[in-house]
């Protein structure tokens, strides 16, 4: 990113949760992107105490918690499926996960299959943010922990979070497909054929994007363009957010900005 009467240049990344972080070593320029940069922009950072790993841990699981049992939301034969999928991949029972929103219970079990098919111990969405960490860069964020978790938890309604979930341990197999076309795209950075295989495997309806991936961009705009007028940023973010017509990219373009791809 350049032009725009910015005095250096920052980089937009696009990150996903199915890829490794090994991935990271075969993409040309990134290391020394991510080195000519003092600040690391991450989709939030936690608002009252950084980024603590146990306090937002913490604060996700109190989010991730319902009134409702999930057994509620569930026929004898699903509550089956689910308990019989969540033991198998995490080693955990349905009775002692009841409590907890559908769509946490769907994230931990995709991010499971995911692991064991990759075999990987950090995904490359997490590994900017360890890095700087270890580097001792000043990490920002776009928006704060309470808005990600609200756009996790609250975006579609309780039955509609059952429901996906059942579906997505039904199509295990798919998201095995779904890994693995992911991974491949992404390495072959095709950015506009990655964006309509995450819009398909989170199943997304257009009101459903728009609040998850169009409005936030939106409102991240005026935040990336206060960072990037101050400092040389690294900005990592879900590579759903990149494209499109309402994506960063041309956000920022439409902004005055130059964005070419490193090569």
């Amino acid at each position: 990113i350049s032009g725009g009467g910015l005095s250096k240049p920052s980089y937009l990344f696009g990150t996903h949760h199915w890829v490794e972080a090994e991935v990271a070593i075969e993409i040309p320029g990134v290391f020394r992107a991510f080195n000519d940069c003092d600040v690391v922009v991450s989709e939030f950072v936690d608002e009252t105490d950084g980024n603590n790993p146990e306090d937002m841990q913490r604060r996700i699981l109190t989010a991730a918690q319902m009134d409702l049992s999930l057994l509620d939301l569930l026929n004898n034969e699903e509550a089956r499926l689910v308990d019989s999928a969540l033991n198998a991949e995490m080693g955990l029972l349905l009775t002692d996960m009841q409590y907890f929103r559908p769509s946490m219970l769907t994230m931990i079990y995709e991010m499971a299959v995911a692991e064991r098919i990759n075999k990987n111990e950090m995904a490359i969405d997490a590994y900017f943010q360890v890095a700087a960490a270890e580097l001792g860069k000043r990490v920002c964020g776009l928006e704060t922990l309470n808005k990600q978790l609200d756009v996790l938890f609250h975006s579609k309604s309780l039955e509609q979070q059952a429901k996906q979930l059942v579906e997505t341990i039904r199509s295990a197999d798919g998201i095995k497909k779904g890994v693995n076309e992911i991974d491949s795209l992404y390495k072959k950075e095709d950015l506009e054929a990655l964006y309509e295989v995450l819009v398909e495997c989170e199943d997304m309806t257009e009101a459903e994007k728009f609040l998850l991936v169009d409005e936030r961009n939106r409102d991240w705009m005026p935040t990336i363009e206060k960072y990037i007028k101050t400092d040389a940023c690294f900005i990592a973010v879900g590579a759903l957010h990149l494209p499109g017509k309402e994506g960063l990219i041309n956000l920022l373009q439409k902004a005055g900005y130059k964005v070419k791809a490193v090569k």
